[in-house]
């Protein structure tokens, strides 16, 4: 118990615990007194309980500190008067004034926007619970303002009191706002995206997954992404997959998936595992995006790519071929010639020539393919080109297989070497008969006009805008599957078995459109047939065909011409051709000896032959340095590459004219004499 002090005779009062006889313990306060008179030896002691006042007190002192350590701001606001009564320190914190002057501040200075519909005419809140909950903007000492969710409540005590809970919203808006661009963002992306709990179930997907799947978000929420299998990956393949991020780690890779119609597509697809602020993984979240397209484009890139390395190949090959057949063309009529009394001979020198003129097709087909033939085109209607091709293999078709013909009048002209279309038109209808060799079936050529969409120039990424004429093979043979289907166009690949071809057909097909600018599609299924479109760039309108000319052997007058070529037995054919036809060869295996002889007698030859692959320089170089020693003396260029060489730049360096090999007798003989004859006409 606490010592009781005296002063100046008096007793001052104090507080003390009493703990009662139930164990309880009461705050009271003791008074004490000294007493006079006849009990002046006495003292008084008087005790006041003060327990509930003394709890009321903590109680008070606890819900301040709770009031000032919340993080909301707390308002108590007079309904009358609309004047702050009290705040806490997060108000103070928050509005930026001094406790001081909020008290002195009204409530529409700091809540401009405040409802006044709140509050009735007596002051107290509108509504029978007398509590509002709704959000505003307040305003700061600076003039700034934030916004907040306000809980306002009535209390009676002796009079009304608002207290108002008062919690920031600008952090919640910003986070609402980044999870709103998120979302936004999510949704806007055109890569398809799905969320998946940590079974694999889908949780969300966004628009992109709609456009490329073909299912709606109501398909798939709940389900699982096996629905989207094709059958073309193995279990481990997805195995791995799960794996892989199970482990939390991310996945990436390439699958084919398909859509709701059926149809397979592939995706380039990103699974990554999202985890809570503990690190477990609860979802997936997978961005995929559909790279059939892109794989097509590859694919073609790659097939273009082997086209043009087998092309160069084969060009090179039917050079050094052309020089030999040259020499076989030559000499074979220089022989013919020589045993015309003999009618045998000459039979077999002629088949030695017929055989010769195969090879020769043969190569014109190989240099097709690799663009090197040079190409005589004119604006055309094809109607009557394709008739003449299939009217041709008519006659070889079996009954059995029926062609059915629908050219359209008005399919557009296009600008085409004619012999070239029809050998495509041959070559495909040819490939139809022998997928149905043996078995009834039908042919069907139709020619309309086309005008590509965007379906089409998605298909063929190498298509322009524009009207096409559309020429369209179709027949109901063997078909093909997907592997033949994608090497039908390579050379000497073929499926027809040994002595029914030599796998050029298609190949040449291919380089001939190509070559037109054109496009070409097949479409083929096992014991469903094939058809094969060809669309051609439409021209405004067709030029009159040109008259065919007649061919007159002449011969010349001694005139001195010289022959360079690095093949001997092509200067041998050369010279005895020359020979033949009276004139005077002088032949050069190098083009520095051509040179060096043109420097000793500069005005001695008419005409210089020259081959255009020549080691050390080629025939335009070579021609460039002739005409500085000799200007204007003529140049023929002889070779069966010559397409990528425009005749402007063979008049730049003196070059008169071409000879394409294999040459014959009659043509060199035509093109010999036109060329003296010009230089002579000129110099007059």
């Amino acid at each position: 118990m606490t010592k009781v002090t005296k002063n100046g005779g008096k007793f001052e009062p104090m507080e003390v615990d009493l703990r009662c006889k139930d164990g309880s313990t009461k705050t009271v306060i003791v008074s004490c007194g000294s007493l006079t008179g006849d009990f002046k030896d006495n003292h008084l002691v008087l005790f006041s309980d003060i327990t509930e006042r003394k709890r009321e007190e903590r109680a008070r002192r606890l819900f301040r500190e709770l009031i000032e350590r919340s993080n909301d701001e707390i308002h108590v606001v007079d309904p009358k008067t609309r004047m702050f009564l009290d705040v806490n320190q997060s108000a103070v914190k928050a509005l930026g004034y001094t406790r001081e002057e909020i008290l002195s501040t009204r409530l529409d200075e700091i809540v401009p926007e405040m409802n006044r519909d709140l509050f009735s005419e007596t002051g107290e809140l509108n509504g029978k619970e007398k509590h509002f909950q709704f959000e505003c903007i307040q305003r700061r000492k600076d003039g700034s303002t934030y916004p907040v969710d306000v809980g306002v409540s009535q209390v009676v005590l002796d009079r009304p009191y608002l207290v108002a809970v008062v919690r920031d919203l600008s952090k919640r808006q910003e986070q609402e706002r980044q999870i709103s661009l998120l979302a936004s963002a999510l949704s806007a992306a055109d890569n398809s995206i799905f969320i998946a709990d940590v079974k694999g179930n889908i949780q969300w997907v966004n628009p992109a997954f709609t456009r490329l799947s073909g299912y709606e978000s109501s398909e798939v929420i709940g389900r699982n992404p096996r629905m989207f299998k094709s059958g073309r990956q193995t279990v481990e393949f997805y195995a791995d997959l799960w794996q892989t991020i199970l482990s939390g780690h991310v996945w990436h890779g390439e699958l084919i998936n398909r859509r709701k119609d059926g149809t397979n597509y592939n995706e380039d697809m990103t699974v990554t595992p999202v985890r809570d602020a503990g690190g477990v993984i609860t979802h997936f979240i997978a961005i995929k995006q559909d790279i059939t397209q892109r794989l097509a484009m590859n694919n073609r890139l790659q097939q273009a790519e082997k086209m043009e390395a087998i092309g160069t190949l084969a060009g090179g090959i039917a050079h050094d071929f052309n020089n030999i057949l040259a020499a076989m063309f030559g000499f074979g009529h220089l022989l013919k010639e020589d045993v015309s009394g003999d009618s045998v001979a000459s039979e077999n020198i002629q088949e030695i020539l017929n055989a010769a003129g195969r090879a020769k097709d043969l190569v014109q087909q190989i240099l097709t393919f690799s663009r090197q033939r040079e190409q005589s085109r004119r604006i055309v209607h094809l109607n009557t080109v394709v008739k003449e091709a299939l009217k041709f293999l008519r006659a070889s078709l079996p009954s059995a297989i029926r062609i059915e013909i629908d050219l359209a009048e008005d399919a557009p002209p296009v600008l085409a070497d004619p012999s070239q279309i029809y050998q495509v038109v041959l070559n495909l209808a040819t490939n139809a008969f022998h997928a149905m060799e043996g078995q009834q079936g039908r042919l069907i050529v139709t020619m309309h006009g086309f005008t590509s969409d965007e379906a089409f120039l998605r298909s063929n990424p190498d298509a322009k805008r524009g009207y096409y004429n559309q020429i369209t093979v179709a027949d109901s043979g063997c078909g093909m599957d997907d592997h033949t289907r994608e090497r039908i166009f390579e050379p000497f690949f073929t499926t027809k078995p040994m002595g029914k071809g030599t796998g050029l057909g298609l190949s040449v097909v291919h380089g001939i459109i190509k070559s037109h600018q054109g496009i070409i599609t097949v479409e083929s299924k096992p014991g469903k047939g094939t058809v094969f479109n060809i669309f051609l760039p439409a021209q405004s309108e067709a030029a009159p065909a040109e008259n065919s000319t007649t061919i007159n052997l002449k011969q010349g007058n001694g005139q001195r011409i010289l022959v360079v070529d690095d093949e001997p037995s092509l200067t041998r054919m050369f010279e005895k051709l020359l020979t033949r036809l009276k004139y005077r060869p002088t032949t050069c295996s190098h083009p520095a000896q051509a040179l060096e002889l043109l420097w000793r007698e500069p005005k001695t030859f008419s005409l210089v032959i020259t081959d255009y692959t020549m080691p050390g320089m080629d025939g335009l170089q070579l021609s460039r340095e002739i005409q500085t020693i000799s200007p204007g003396l003529p140049v023929l260029l002889a070779s069966g590459l010559n397409q990528s060489i425009s005749d402007t730049q063979l008049e730049t360096v003196g070059i008169v004219g071409r000879l394409e090999k294999p040459v014959t007798l009659e043509n060199i003989a035509v093109t010999v004499a036109d060329v003296l004859q010009t230089k002579v006409a000129g110099s007059n």
